[in-house]
């Protein structure tokens, strides 16, 4: 092609009639003398489209997170794996499931003497197993800051010992602590005679002032609603107020502080004492000692005084036990809800449509393998009152992205028709079981109870689940509200 377009451009160039294919080197017109035609540069060779090289093939550390998931075949190769089910996980064991303790408006409970403060019953916890995930002394540490993911927000804990590394991201539409007004939630003229609220001997001494009256033996539980520079430190764990042999002995028993987040004056009658511990955390209170609130008591509030008592959490986790030489990876899924669903479903009729998000990990086979962790959307349908049962729920997960990039257009786990199940109204929570395609499964319960009537459906469901596809597997959890 490139010859006969060179030849071309020598006759158009010399207007040149008769010009065939025979590829004369010379052209001669009428007795002129022959002329040398002009040179024509050579086309640039055209170089052909690459297209890219995607990989076909998975590290030796990207199988040992797929065996995780799932169970690899015979020949130890984790791209034909076949399913598993929930056995052998992390956070599938009692000392390993998550758990979440509701909240709600303070109310005194004393607890046993002891020298590490223990969260109130009032706020909310979470908990792996029989450990405080949030707590100070905790072996989980948060890694980052939150992140949100539709209505709920999400932290990654970490917990490291030698040669084992685990990971758990955590989930939950926990609302904020909400104030509430002084005088409501201590009561006087606009309340209860006697609020009952933590470290406190009844309702306020004068709706005008607003003084409290401290139960000192709750300060062993609730040490830390007191804050002063004058209480006990990590340094200073013990001290003595109104010693009759200083000069100002009223001064030293009368000092400003904070009490439950309310700025005030501390006051002691007679000798007092205070001890802390090794924290700094009030443990004991000697003595008699009032609380004088600071401004005035009408337009008064008590910061995160009432705790989110309706929620969700869900998760999973990831734990990487390494040697010298390989990791080996577990994958695993937790969930949970502050009001587990005891009422009989057996009185409700209906449909009832949750939506919700999701989340876990992840493994991609075939021409662009991949492996990570994923979020998506949770939508599920609960049909109460059947005939001859409690009735079923189904649904999907769908939308499973990485960040922010679909994984597989044809992802969405089928969460196959389950039947709902109560042991025991009253006692037991209402839950299901049920399959995803390829051979997976899918579980949950129902959370966030509202009544006993026939529409009083439950506020909340979460789960989790596995899934097979023809080229990768999920392991995930998912949490969902009423809508």
């Amino acid at each position: 092609m490139r010859r006969e377009l060179t030849i071309l451009l020598i006759c158009i160039g010399l207007a040149v009639s008769g010009c065939g294919g025979n590829g004369g080197g010379t052209a001669v017109v009428d007795d002129m003398e022959p002329t040398t035609p002009p040179v024509i540069p050579s086309l640039p060779p055209q170089e052909e489209e690459e297209e890219e090289e995607m990989p076909t093939e998975l590290t030796e550390q990207d199988m040992a997170f797929i065996r995780g998931i799932v169970n690899p075949s015979v020949d130890d190769d984790p791209t034909t794996s076949r399913p598993t089910g929930y056995v052998g996980r992390p956070g599938q064991s009692d000392g390993e499931k998550l758990s979440v303790t509701p909240g709600g408006m303070a109310a005194t409970t004393l607890a046993a003497a002891t020298n590490q403060y223990v969260p109130p019953d009032h706020m909310p916890t979470t908990r792996i197993g029989t450990q405080n995930i949030d707590a100070a002394d905790s072996p989980f540490k948060a890694m980052g800051s939150e992140k949100i993911l539709g209505a709920f927000m999400s932290q990654a804990y970490e917990k490291k010992t030698q040669g084992l590394t685990d990971i758990v991201t955590l989930f939950t539409n926990r609302d904020d602590p909400k104030a509430v007004d002084y005088i409501t939630y201590y009561g006087g003229e606009n309340g209860a005679t006697d609020q009952n609220r933590p470290a406190v001997d009844g309702a306020v001494t004068s709706a005008a002032t607003g003084v409290l009256n401290i139960d000192e033996a709750a300060a062993v539980t609730y040490g830390n609603l007191f804050k002063s520079s004058r209480f006990p430190t990590a340094n200073k764990r013990q001290i003595t107020y109104g010693d009759t042999t200083q000069d100002n002995v009223d001064s030293d028993r009368t000092f400003s502080g904070s009490f439950n987040g309310v700025e005030g004056t501390f006051e002691c009658s007679g000798e007092c004492g205070a001890t802390g511990n090794a924290n700094g955390v009030l443990i004991s209170l000697a003595g008699t000692w009032t609380f004088e609130p600071k401004g005035d008591v009408k337009t008064l509030k008590v910061p995160d005084a009432e705790y989110d008592s309706d929620y969700l959490s869900f998760g999973y986790w990831i734990s990487e036990t390494t040697t010298a030489s390989v990791s080996r990876f577990e994958v695993g899924t937790l969930y949970a809800g502050s009001e587990p669903q005891t009422t009989a479903v057996a009185a409700m009729t209906g449909q009832a449509t949750y939506v919700g998000e999701a989340a876990g990990a992840y493994a991609r086979k075939g021409d662009n393998p991949a492996v990570g962790e994923f979020t998506g959307h949770a939508m599920l349908t609960a049909n109460f009152g059947d005939s001859t049962a409690l009735g079923t729920i189904s649904g999907t997960i769908s939308r499973l992205v990485d960040g922010g990039q679909l994984i597989d257009k044809d992802w969405t786990v089928e969460l196959q028709t389950a039947n709902i199940e109560q042991a025991s109204p009253g006692t037991d929570s209402a839950t299901f079981d049920g399959q995803t395609p390829r051979g997976g499964n899918w579980r949950g319960g129902f959370f966030g109870e509202t009544g006993t009537g026939a529409t009083d459906y439950p506020r909340g469901v979460a789960g989790d689940f596995t899934a097979h596809f023809e080229n990768g597997h999920v392991i995930g959890a998912f949490g969902a509200t009423r809508r």
